[in-house]
């Protein structure tokens, strides 16, 4: 069992110095992986206007998806 850990640790420790050489936005995007695999949730999608979400579905109905009519 220790032999387990000890690789769960060193896997951990190379994550984050691969972390150090990534740009700004990548390096946020990283630590939030990391976090997510360590049991945190993930973020919630980005809020959109009620009636722009229904501007997009009926734009979605208009375009019909199998190219006829």
């Amino acid at each position: 069992m220790d032999q387990n850990e000890e690789m769960k640790r060193l896997r951990h420790e190379i994550y984050k110095f691969a972390m150090n050489g990534l740009e700004a936005n990548k390096k946020t995007k990283a630590k939030e992986s990391l976090a997510i695999s360590l049991g945190a949730k993930p973020r919630k999608s980005s809020a959109i206007n009620y009636k722009e979400l229904m501007k997009q579905r009926a734009a979605e109905k208009r375009v019909p998806k199998d190219g006829r009519r």
